[in-house]
Formats: structure tokens, sequence, C-alpha cells
């Protein structure tokens, strides 16, 4: 490989920087990102990229001869709706803030498309860059691939890469098989009946409904499911009544189940169902269980995972590309491509405790050491081009 796509994220250091602080000050959430895509269509036209916006909200570039296989990078570019407390000169001003490092994920695979058209002519194949919005809310990868991404090339295996603030800045971490848990976004209504407070004798509580129905879901875990298998159910929202001296007629409390398990995860939501319509039946109100989004497990391909493995380890120092059992319970909705092509996403640190960084991702104060954008970006371009080298 006479391209040394290392070297050159390195020399192009501060262009990555810049790009990833535009995009970090300029936060936006769900699939309406004005401001990102603007940017992201800006950059690809300095480079000389051609693209095509997809779906609702999202840009797909390709690069290479596309005659021929194809791999795709998927970097996600919304942020979430927080408000930063970071400090940085740069932090985001509004209640949107990338601190889930989505805006590093975009300004790699930027900086990966400027350095795969450098060396577009040695490519054997074609690289598709997805800027996909909608991560967040695990809703923009089903649009993205309802929209035809995955063809016109057709797409034949799928990369993505996330930030990690378990690693020291620059190490990577790719395993095979299931990687990241599958995240079930549920809602549960219950329908009581409302009185005085002084008389609760007239109403059919909601609140009480809801309380026991979270306690008994609890048991799930602790009675019928292996303690070999492991997942978690969290209460994240409970909503009821406006005034102290009211029963309330309804209530809704929402949370997630996580798993990495096919099976588990369908005995969970089955039980969950269960649990909450037969306790509010016993304390006489009704409960209704919906999941306004899930996702899959994002389970690693293996054959894929070894290639990668692979080329890392042949342009980077063997210490800081790691195998580990990294599962990790937080889920994304990358994990929708695995069901159509061999897939794999892997981590890159971006600094631990022991680096001084004291706050983890999805919070306010969290920070990314930049001395690790140089490696995502070469990252990205070594393995498409590596793998293309190898299948075309």
């Amino acid at each position: 490989m006479s391209y040394d796509y290392l070297k050159r994220a390195n020399e192009l250091s501060d262009e990555l920087v810049k790009m990833r602080r535009y995009l970090h000050t300029n936060a936006e959430v769900g699939n309406e990102l004005p401001k990102t895509v603007a940017f992201i269509c800006e950059k690809l036209d300095e480079f000389g990229v051609s693209y095509e916006h997809i779906g609702k909200g999202g840009v797909v570039a390709c690069i290479g001869p596309q005659n021929t296989k194809t791999i795709l990078i998927r970097a996600d570019i919304d942020a979430l709706p927080m408000k930063e407390e970071s400090g940085l000169d740069f932090a985001a001003p509004g209640n949107a803030a990338h601190c889930c490092g989505h805006d590093i994920h975009t300004a790699c695979a930027l900086l990966c498309a400027k350095m795969l058209k450098e060396n577009e002519a040695e490519l054997k194949g074609c690289v598709k860059i997805l800027f996909q919005p909608d991560e967040e809310r695990i809703l923009g990868a089903i649009d993205m691939i309802e929209n035809g991404v995955l063809e016109n090339p057709h797409v034949d295996v799928c990369i993505s890469m996330h930030t990690n603030m378990l690693m020291h800045p620059g190490e990577f971490n790719v395993l095979a098989g299931g990687y990241l848990s599958s995240s079930d976004h549920f809602r549960i209504t219950v329908k009581g009946k409302g009185a005085h407070g002084s008389e609760p004798e007239f109403s059919i509580d909601p609140i009480l409904i809801g309380a026991q129905i979270v306690n008994a879901v609890q048991e799930i875990h602790s009675r019928e499911v292996s303690g070999f298998k492991t997942f978690v159910v969290t209460f994240g929202v409970f909503h009821s009544g406006d005034v102290f001296n009211v029963i309330p007629g309804a209530a809704v409390l929402e949370g997630t189940i996580r798993c990495f398990d096919r099976d588990v995860r369908e005995f969970v939501r089955t039980r969950l169902c269960e649990i909450a319509e037969s306790v509010a039946k016993t304390y006489r109100g009704e409960a209704e269980v919906t999941f306004p989004a899930s996702t899959p497990v994002t389970y690693n391909d293996p054959e894929l995972t070894d290639d990668i493995l692979k080329y890392l380890r042949e342009s980077f120092d063997n210490g800081i590309v790691h195998n580990m059992n990294l599962f990790q319970k937080p889920s994304d909705d990358f994990a929708y491509f695995n069901e159509h092509c061999p897939s794999v996403m892997y981590h890159v640190g971006m600094g631990n405790k022991e680096d001084g960084h004291e706050f983890p991702l999805h919070n306010s104060k969290v920070w990314f050491d930049e001395s690790a954008f140089p490696n995502a970006a070469a990252g990205f371009a070594i393995i498409c081009s590596r793998w293309l080298e190898e299948h075309c």
C-alpha cells in the first residue's frame, strides 16, 4: 500500500480538528440537521467527492470504481438533546450537544473521504460513506436502508466506529459476535380513575399501579432468567398528575430493555407486557404497553472482524489494537445493517480515567482527546482500502 493513510491523517490533523470543532459547536438533533448537512456537502464538494442526499437528512458519498465490490462506512451525525457543560471554548451553546462523539465520527469520515479521493486511482473497489442522521433515536438506520443505501452500488460489507472512554487515546478494540446490546424503548400507559386526594376509595390509583409494575418487573432478572444471561431493564420516566391533592386518572412509564441474546430479549419483552397488564388488572386498572423504537443486538461478523484486526495491526503498533471482551450495554442502530450484510462496529479510545477523563459518554461534561482523531480517520481508510484489495 504505497499511500500511507496514517501518515497523511497526521499531516491533516489540524484540518481534522477544525472540522470536528465546527460540527461540535453546531450540534443538531434528530433528522433535521441543516447546518451539519450543509457542512458535510461543502466539504465533499471541496474534496471533489460525489454524493447524494438520501432519506430524511442523510448524505451518501461514493469513491472508487462501482463495478466491483463495495464497502460502506456508517458515520452517525446527530447530537443529543441536552445542554453541554464541558467548558470547552467550542462547546455547543444551545440545547443540543455532541456528548456521544458523533461529531468525531463525522469529521473522521470526512477526512477519510478526502484521503480516499486522493488515492482513488489505487482503490480496487468502491467505498460508500454514509453520513446518517437520527441515530440517537435509533430511527436513522432503518430510514437509510429503506431508502436504498445498500444498493446502487450493492454493499457487500459495512463498518462503523464509535468513540470509547474506557481506552487510551487512539487505541482500537474489535471483537466478534454480540458487541453492543439490543435496545427496546418501552412505554406503559396505565389507565385508572381520578378522585379527590381525601377520597382514595373512589379512585383507581395509576400511581400505585405504576409503582407496583416497577417493582414487579425487577423479578424478571432475579427469578426468571439465568444469571449467566446479561440484560437490564431500566425505568427512566414516570409521569402522572399535575396537582398534589388529586389522584390522577392515568400514568405513563417509559424505559429501556437491553440484551445481548435474542431469545432473552423476546422473553423479557413478553414478560414486561404480561406483568404490566396483570398488575394493573389486579388493582382494577388497565395497562397498555407499546415499543416506540427498538434496535437489535449489534453483531460483529467473525470473518470481517478477523480482517479488520489484521489490517489495523499491519498499520498500527500491535499494543494499541485490541481484541478484548469490551461488551457495551449501550446500543446503536448500526445493528440494522447486520441484518443485511456482514458488518462490524469497533471502538476507538478517546481517553480514560488514567488520562484525566473523568466523565463517560452522554455526560454533559465529557470531553475527547483530539490526539486520537488521526488514528480514527486513518483506521477508516486503511480498513476500506485493504478489504477491497483482498476481496476484489
